[in-house]
């Protein structure tokens, strides 16, 4: 479910990246546009019709590896595993 989730948030993130960019020279706020720079390093705007999974995969990757939580400055509860295993 947590990887599901991670997905989700990603997809998300490049749905809103993509509507903040049609409405440019606006811009959001200073966090949101952190998480978007942050996004556009590594997916470029979409301006044409093209196969999404590699910007997907990167979207995921950004969520998973906590640096969108980064850019926009929030702490996330880190998850410990028992050492027993249960």
């Amino acid at each position: 479910m947590i990887e599901n989730a991670a997905a989700v948030v990603a997809i998300e993130l490049l749905a809103a990246a993509q509507a903040c960019d049609f409405h440019a020279p606006l811009r959001s706020s200073v966090p949101l546009e952190a998480a978007r720079a942050l996004l556009r390093e590594r997916v470029a705007t979409l301006h044409d019709d093209r196969y999404m999974h590699p910007d997907m995969e990167a979207a995921i990757a950004l969520v998973r590896g906590g640096s969108v939580a980064s850019a926009v400055g929030v702490r996330l509860p880190q998850l410990i595993e028992n050492a027993t295993g249960s």
